[in-house]
This record gives C-alpha cells, structure tokens and sequence, in this order.
C-alpha cells in the first residue's frame, strides 16, 4: 500500500515538471524501493517474535545485507538514468568528445558504487576490509603505474574537452605538424594533414601542445611587401601608395577596419612598400583568391 500510493502521488509530482528524468527516476527507483519497504516491514515483524539471540543477530546481520543491496541498486541505477540523460545532451553538442566521455565516467562511477556496496556486504561477515582496501591499494598502485601513459591520456582527453581548444572539423597547428581534427578518442587525436595521411597523437601530448587554431579566425592576414625600382621618383612612389590603398579600400573581400599601406624601407635593391590588411573570409581557397585579385590589381 505504501509503494502503491506513494508512488502514485510521485508520478502525478513529477509529470507537472518539464524535464523527464525525475520520471524516469521514479520508474528505476520503484522496485529497491518497494523492497526496502518489504524489509523493514519484514525485519519489524520479525522483531515481534521471541527468538533466541543468535537467531536474532543472524537476522540483523541479513537485514543489513539486504539494505546495503538495495540501496546500491537504487544509486547504480539512478547513475544509469541520469548517464542516459546527460549523454542526448552530448549528443547535441559540436564535439564528438563528450560522447565518449560521459559513458566512460558514468561506468566509472557506477563500478565504483557496486565496489563500495560489495565491500559493505563483505564486511557485515566479519571480513577485514581495511586489509582488503589496502591490498587494493597495493594493487592499484602497481596496475596504475603499469597503466600511466593510459591513464594520462584519458585526463588528456578529459582537459582537451574541458577547455575545448578545438573541436573535431578544426583546423589546428601544433610545434609538429597542422591538419584537420578528425576524432577525438579517449586515448589518441586523429589529424588528417593537408597530405591526406591521418596522424594520430597521443592525448596527453596534444594536451600540453601549444596549438594554433585557425578555424576560430573570424578573418585572415596578409602580409607583404612591394619592391619598386630605384629610379621611381618620390611622386611616382607616392602615387604607387596611394593607388594600392584605393585598391585595398574598394574591394568587398578586405575587412575595412583596419589596414596599412607604407613606404617603409630602402632595401638592397629596392624601394620597398609595406601592405597589411585581412581578408574578411577565412575559408583557404577563398582567401588566396583575394590575395590573388589584389596581387594583380597592383601589377596592373
């Protein structure tokens, strides 16, 4: 009767809400908890009955058992439901690396809350758990320093979706190599470079990278120089200046807020024009089109 109507005025609380998973909650909760009813219910009665005191302590000893087990598979649950929510919103996001990592912390967490429970469990025997805990701990020690490189590339994959200094599809620059992100796993970063080979690179190496992003550009530089002859006379320079700033300061492809075109040095064998402006694309083959337009404009 409990469950029944107690969980009955839960469903109608929690269909008024907007989100779904304290419905979803409730439906995987229903069972421990209607077990944790039978229980104590069983374990009250029980206490009715005139027993001998080992029969007693054999019961207490089962009762405990039984609370330990249900309540660990309420929480294991609640972990699965709320590990089934977070991950459609990872499903959502740009990054593909959440997908991975979601799942992968919730079964952590999960084998973490059936170790404690099977503990408790083994406890209420009369087992030493705190020398259980420390052989593990041995254990963990060993399995953790065989496992280094592994387990440094899963906090790597963790600190990369974290910061999210890209995201799979960007165009990325590292001290070795540049290329576009493929995937981002729980142990490697695939790259494919502009040579069509995929390089993969551990997490951990990535993630102390210092890494150039030109996806997130939202325009692109040039930077140049324009010899002219020696024997150009000071108007002609002038002229040649404020020509290529006209050039610059009509085309639609250039950002207008900020550009610079300057007779800067006398070089070895030249008179030489600094020009300094941004494309307002950053897509690559768009941008050298520009650069190719201005570039005969100022030979013309």
């Amino acid at each position: 009767l409990i469950v029944r109507y107690l969980f009955k005025w839960l469903h109608r609380l929690t269909g008024m809400t907007d989100t779904d998973l304290d419905d979803k909650l409730i439906e995987v909760l229903t069972k421990p908890f209607r077990g944790l009813i039978w229980v104590i219910g069983i374990y009250t009665t029980v206490g009715w009955l005139n027993v001998s005191e080992s029969v007693n302590m054999m019961i207490l000893t089962c009762y405990r058992i039984a609370l330990i087990i249900l309540v660990t598979w309420g929480l294991g649950q609640s972990v699965k439901v709320i590990a089934e929510i977070l991950a459609k919103f990872a499903s959502k996001t740009p990054s593909k690396l959440d997908d991975y990592v979601v799942p992968f912390v919730a079964r952590l967490i999960k084998m973490g809350t059936y170790s404690v429970g099977a503990l408790l469990v083994i406890q209420e025997f009369g087992v030493n758990v705190a020398g259980i805990i420390a052989g593990l701990g041995v254990g963990g020690l060993a399995f953790a320093l065989a496992a280094q490189d592994t387990l440094a590339n899963w906090f790597g994959a963790v600190m990369i979706y974290t910061d999210r200094p890209f995201e799979v599809g960007d165009w990325i620059k590292t001290s070795q190599l540049e290329g576009v992100v493929e995937e981002v796993g729980l142990r490697s970063t695939q790259i494919r470079t502009f040579s069509q080979t995929v390089v993969s690179i551990p997490n951990r190496q990535i993630a102390n990278e210092v890494i150039e992003n030109f996806t997130k550009m939202d325009k692109r530089r040039i930077s140049m120089k324009v010899g002219v002859t020696y024997d150009t006379t000071p108007a002609m320079l002038e002229e040649s200046v404020e020509r290529i700033r006209d050039i610059l300061r009509n085309h639609k492809g250039v950002d207008q807020s900020f550009w610079l075109v300057k007779f800067t040095e006398f070089g070895d064998s030249a008179l030489e024009i600094f020009i300094y402006y941004f494309t307002l694309t950053i897509h690559w083959e768009e941008y050298l089109s520009i650069k190719q337009d201005i570039n005969l404009q100022i030979m013309q």
